[in-house]
């Protein structure tokens, strides 16, 4: 019986298991509600946040950012830990249409 104890003991005293876990999700920001301290994604996904640091950068943040966020099940709602914008590189048009910004013209 001892032997059962101690292992979990040790897993649990060293943060181990589902817990210790955070998830991580990206997308693009459908809406912003301060008042609720909330972030909707563009694909429904809801996120609450109440970490009093991440509360206080929510209002940076508007409809059609990209962003990371992390976050935990708790309960049935998905709480929010970190939320940051997501650089995106650009590649939509060829360099030729921007000759002022083409690696040719590093010299």
């Amino acid at each position: 019986m001892l032997t059962n104890i101690v292992p979990l003991a040790l897993a649990a005293a060293l943060g181990f298991g589902p817990a210790a876990t955070a998830l991580n999700d990206t997308g693009t920001i459908a809406s912003v509600n301060t008042g609720s301290d909330t972030v909707t994604l563009t694909d429904g996904i809801t996120f609450a946040f109440d970490d009093e640091d991440c509360v206080d950068r929510l209002s940076a943040f508007k409809p059609g950012d990209a962003v990371a966020i992390s976050y935990d099940h708790v309960g049935t709602s998905l709480e929010g830990g970190a939320i940051s914008p997501v650089n995106a590189t650009y590649l939509g048009d060829q360099l030729s249409e921007y000759p002022n910004h083409g690696l040719d013209n590093l010299d």
